[in-house]
């Protein structure tokens, strides 16, 4: 993942909320020998329920994902990021 180029950092007014939709997807993992996961983080916090999980099982080809994500404006500065 490139966490430079997929990040965006924005001021979250408060009573307003932010909502967070990726479409991912994962190319060719044959040969996995451990369970990967993929997650929204805001800063260094995983955003609870964003987590995508693959298991060592799954085999090569394409899988596409959804992360999804929604934090409440509290008027300060949110930095979000795959991981």
């Amino acid at each position: 993942m490139d966490g430079t180029n997929l990040s965006y950092t924005v001021t979250i007014p408060t009573g307003s909320k932010l909502t967070v939709s990726v479409t991912a997807e994962v190319v060719n993992v044959s040969g996995l020998s451990i369970s990967e996961a993929v997650s929204l983080f805001d800063g260094s916090s995983e955003l609870p329920g964003s987590e995508m999980y693959f298991p060592a099982v799954l085999t090569s080809g394409y899988t596409q994902f959804p992360l999804q994500a929604v934090i409440a404006g509290d008027n300060a500065s949110h930095t979000i990021t795959m991981r």
